[in-house]
Formats: structure tokens, C-alpha cells, sequence
């Protein structure tokens, strides 16, 4: 039986479609939704991410303050602050990963919580444990959640392992998974035998970005595989952490490909929460 490939780029397109009728619905009461993206450094895959998000936000009409800064704390805190008091922009977002010489807690606690839509905050993802309604779900694992709903596997009884601790990924996906009924392990850089966890599991999502890291003899037969890793290569492209040759597609019944897979659904997501926290904005 050839295994399912969830694709996230139709998906998105179904989403960003939906959107587009909420945007529609704030710009009727003469409200724009908008909010700032801050670039430290020269990443190549961060300058590509935030051109993604921008081009995806156009589309439908939201406002994106673009910064690109260098390493420069104070000025970064400054941009933060700013952004924070301004009443016409609905959230913030810093792309990921900051350059190591910035303290990157120190840079994401400076984000108002309620204009967290990243949920990187140590607010947001309080609010994400104890089930808070304010809680606004990081935009991959928000992505990750959408494309197992949408193609109805479950999740409630069901065992999954995670392979990654991230601020940004591995924790933020555990508690919503946890949150959604599943049996959750996390496995990280010290984890002894990985293989021995991830065979125990109905799905297994990998967010290291170390190519090579899953292979088929680590899954057990009809496992869902969803593949977050990112790892550009010689020729140009990316590839995730999971080898999925002829065995893995004869192993797993499902699985994310990279790219297309959780890559769009991440964009999708991002604008999803710049939308709901528009939306709250009203409200409030």
C-alpha cells in the first residue's frame, strides 16, 4: 500500500482562501491587519522565510512592517517597543533563529504577549498549558495540527513522539498534542537509543533539521510520519530529517514531504493568528 502524502501547499491554498473572507470582514469596519517582522542578520533561510510571509501577506491584504536589523540589542529592544505601542499593529513576529551573539529569550520576552503571534513567549506558552483561551499556537506546530485534522487522523489515545525540545517547536507542539488527547514523548539531543522510542510510535514528528536522522527501520509499520526538519543542500533545494526512500513509503501509511509539506501550512498559520489577534484587537 503506497503511503499518503499529506500536502500542505493544496491545504494552504484552501486556507488562505478562507482568510481572505475574514480580512475582508475587518477591512469593512475600516480595520487593516498588520504586524511587524524583525530579521537579525543575513540568514539566507531567513531572508527566504520572511519573503515568503510577506508575499503570502500581500495576497490577502495584510500589512507587513518589515526590519532588518544587525546585532545590535538595544536598537532590536527599541523596534520591539515601538512596535509594541503601536495600536495599529496587531502582533509581531522575530524570525528564527537570532544570530548567537543575541540572547534570544531576552529578544522574545520583549514582545507584548497579546501581539504574540509566534507563541514564543513564556506568557503564551503558559497560557498553551493550562489551556487559556489568550494562547495563540506557534505557527508550525499550529501548521502541523491543521494537516492531521484536515486529512482526520487521529490523535485523542494515540502515542506520539516528538524529536526536538525547541522553544519554537518540539514544546509548543507537545502541549497542543497533549491538549488534543495524545500520549506524548520528547526526545532531544540526550536521548539514548531514539530508535527504541520512535518504533513505540503511532506518529512520529521530527524537527531537528539533520538530514538522514529517520529512517525506515525506526518506524513501526503504518506509522504517520510529519517531517518539520529544514536542511538546504548543495544543489539548491531542502530536504528533511527523514529518508523517504521506497522503504519508508512502504513502512509509514502517512507522511509530510519536504518541501510542501508542513513548510506552507507554517505561512498559513502565522497569518491565521495576525487575523485572530486583529479580530481580538476589536473586541478588546
Amino acid at each position: 500500500m503506497t503511503a499518503i502524502c499529506l500536502n500542505g501547499k493544496s491545504l494552504q491554498q484552501q486556507c488562505l482562501a478562507q482568510l481572505q473572507s475574514r480580512v475582508a470582514a475587518l477591512q469593512s469596519q475600516s480595520i487593516t491587519p498588520a504586524f511587524g517582522l524583525l530579521q537579525v542578520g543575513d540568514d539566507p533561510a531567513s531572508t527566504l522565510y520572511t519573503r515568503l510571509k510577506r508575499e503570502a501577506a500581500a495576497r490577502l491584504g495584510i500589512q507587513v512592517d518589515y526590519q532588518h536589523h544587525h546585532t545590535d540589542l538595544p536598537r532590536i529592544l527599541a523596534q520591539l517597543q515601538q512596535w509594541n505601542s503601536d495600536p495599529l499593529l496587531h502582533g509581531i513576529m522575530v524570525q528564527l533563529p537570532l544570530p548567537s551573539s543575541l540572547p534570544t529569550h531576552t529578544v522574545l520576552e520583549r514582545i507584548a504577549p497579546e501581539k504574540d503571534i509566534d507563541g514564543c513567549t513564556s506568557q503564551q506558552l503558559g497560557w498553551l498549558s493550562t489551556r487559556d483561551p489568550r494562547a495563540m499556537l506557534s505557527a508550525t506546530p499550529a501548521g502541523v495540527l491543521q494537516l492531521l485534522q484536515h486529512y482526520e487522523i487521529p490523535l485523542q489515545g494515540q502515542h506520539v513522539c516528538i524529536i526536538s525540545d525547541s522553544r519554537l517547536i518540539g514544546r509548543p507542539l507537545s502541549l497542543a498534542l497533549l491538549n488534543a488527547g495524545a500520549t506524548i514523548t520528547i526526545c532531544h539531543a540526550a536521548t539514548v537509543a531514539l530508535s527504541s522510542h520512535t518504533r513505540m510510535a503511532d506518529i512520529v514528528c521530527t524537527a531537528v533539521g539533520k538530514p538522514g536522522l529517520l529512517t525506515a527501520a525506526m518506524l513501526r509499520p503504518g506509522a504517520v510520519v510529519v517531517d518539520i526538519g529544514i536542511s538546504p543542500t548543495a544543489a539548491g533545494t531542502v530536504v528533511g530529517d527523514s529518508v523517504q526512500d521506497e522503504a519508508f513509503l512502504a513502512t509509514c501509511s502517512t507522511y509530510t514531504p519536504v518541501p510542501g509539506g508542513v513548510g506552507p501550512m507554517t505561512i498559513a498559520s502565522l497569518l491565521q493568528n495576525v487575523i485572530h489577534a486583529a479580530e481580538e484587537s476589536q473586541i478588546s
